[in-house]
């Protein structure tokens, strides 16, 4: 097994078309792709939002993996492959101050959705995944956040782990799960159970 690192400003349509032209030539294809790269934006309410703000969030989140996804299954060719994007919980609810993310994240859960349905009959499997809190540097404010105002993390109790997920995506790129195309599994402790119920309850 070679590896090849590759730098890359995934904000930047020609720093993209450079990165996946590099794989083509290092590697001559491509059989799995696992659009991780995300941003969590600094909060702020929607009236207050610029446009640059709203744009780089959706850039990275949203406009990247689905131009990655479209060049990856270029490269996967006949044999197919499987593509991965990284979604998050807070693609199913609201949340103050969030509005960029919550939507870049509900529209990758739908990108998703649709590239499944596009690319079935190519071989191409696109799946997601769908993080509550990880333990990860990403997610440390919205932990603090939680932890200031003493409110339950998840039905389990407790912060996830990176490996946790990587896991389930290990699974879901293998060929025991072949059959599984166009769907996001959340991986969270329970927190989608209780979204929207009052603390304690």
């Amino acid at each position: 097994m070679r590896a090849v690192p590759i730098q890359a400003d995934l904000t930047d349509r020609d720093s993209l078309a450079a990165l996946m032209a590099r794989v083509g030539e290092e590697f001559g294809g491509l059989d799995i792709l696992v659009n991780n790269a995300g941003v969590l934006p600094v909060a702020e309410r929607a009236e207050r939002l610029g446009w640059d703000a709203w744009d780089a969030t959706f850039g990275l989140n949203l406009s990247a993996p689905w131009y990655l996804a479209c060049r990856a299954k270029e490269l996967m060719g006949e044999r197919g492959g499987v593509i991965v994007n990284n979604a998050s919980t807070a693609a199913y609810f609201p949340s103050r101050g969030l509005v960029a993310y919550n939507v870049s994240k509900s529209a990758l859960i739908m990108l998703t959705r649709v590239l499944a349905l596009e690319w079935a009959r190519a071989g191409v499997r696109v799946v997601g995944v769908a993080p509550g809190k990880i333990e990860t540097d990403l997610v440390q404010p919205i932990l603090r956040w939680t932890e200031k105002h003493q409110l339950p993390v998840n039905p389990q109790g407790r912060i996830g782990a990176d490996h946790e997920v990587a896991d389930l995506v290990a699974f879901l790129v293998s060929d025991r799960a072949a059959y599984l195309t166009g769907i996001t599994v959340p991986i969270d402790g329970g927190e989608l159970l209780t979204a929207g119920s009052e603390p304690g309850r």
